[in-house]
Formats: C-alpha cells, sequence, structure tokens
C-alpha cells in the first residue's frame, strides 16, 4: 500500500499546492454504439480511462506561467493518486479544452483555472 503524499504530478512537478480542486472519473469507451427498436443497447465496449478534473487556486504570473507550460504540451506524463487501488497511477496524457483566465488588475493573481487531463489509453 502506497502513502499518500501528493494528489497529481505532470512530469515530475507536483501540482497538489496549486490545486483547489481534484477529482478523477473513469470514462466508458463504446464502439457501434446503437439501440435497436425494444430501446436495448448494442454496443461493444473497448476500455474505460481515467479522466482527471484539476482546479487551480489562484495563481501568481510565475505559478501560472509554470502551469501553462507543463499543460501546453501535446502529450505528457501523469502521476496520480488513484482512490480505486489506493495507489499511484502513472500514464500518457493529453488535456481538454483550456481557457486562459483573467488575471486581476489590482492583486496581480490569475483567477482559478480548470482543466480536464484525459489518458491516452486504459490504465
Amino acid at each position: 500500500m502506497a502513502v499518500l503524499t501528493y494528489l497529481c504530478k505532470i512530469g515530475t512537478t507536483d501540482l497538489t499546492p496549486y490545486l483547489s480542486g481534484y477529482e478523477v472519473s473513469y470514462e466508458e469507451l463504446w464502439s457501434e454504439a446503437n439501440r435497436n427498436m425494444a430501446g436495448n443497447l448494442k454496443a461493444s465496449y473497448i476500455a474505460t480511462i481515467p479522466k482527471i478534473t484539476l482546479t487551480f487556486i489562484q495563481l501568481s504570473q510565475a505559478d501560472y506561467s509554470t502551469i501553462l507550460g507543463l499543460l501546453n504540451s501535446h502529450t505528457f506524463n501523469v502521476t496520480w493518486w488513484d482512490e480505486q487501488t489506493d495507489t499511484y497511477r502513472t500514464g500518457s496524457f493529453y488535456r481538454g479544452e483550456l481557457k486562459t483566465a483573467i488575471r486581476d488588475l489590482n492583486t496581480k493573481m490569475y483567477k482559478e483555472l480548470s482543466v480536464n487531463l484525459i489518458a491516452f489509453n486504459k490504465i
């Protein structure tokens, strides 16, 4: 059994200090999914893949640049705490839509940022 010391890393960078929210969902992938006239689903199960939703606290310009730099690659390694297995798991991920937050002109801090990390493969 692993000891929980952080929630999520991209590469070697621990994101935990920057997070206000962390959720892991498991998305099922199906092909040839159709319903027949009786309303019964006919489909072929492909896999279940993890999707991690991260919500970041308000960030300084330096921290914001660090986070954007990590998320700006087309693919990156993510290590995250998996409650189902009670251990850390690592896989190759990409990010979903990334909307740049507004920087407050008075505090110079960026508003909260939210992003989904989606696994390339079933893990």
